[in-house]
């Protein structure tokens, strides 16, 4: 694959408005396919977008903030 259509972490970040640490979550987690640089992680656009789809924005219904 060219490298031109790999993004970095912050630029996937950046991309779906998620945290860094989101990203390398989804790639710890098989949700988002990550390819190794030898300097970095990157990714492609489109399983980015493919990620995003996949997960939902928010806590789990039910769920609440802490102790009140």
């Amino acid at each position: 694959m060219h490298t031109a259509n790999r993004l970095s972490i912050d630029a996937a970040a950046l991309a779906t408005g998620r945290s860094r640490r989101t990203i390398y979550r989804w790639i710890r987690d098989g949700i988002l396919r990550a390819h190794d640089s030898g300097t970095a992680l990157e990714v492609t656009l489109p399983d980015v977008m493919k990620a995003e789809a996949r997960v939902k924005r928010g806590r789990p219904r039910g769920s609440t903030r802490g102790p009140r």
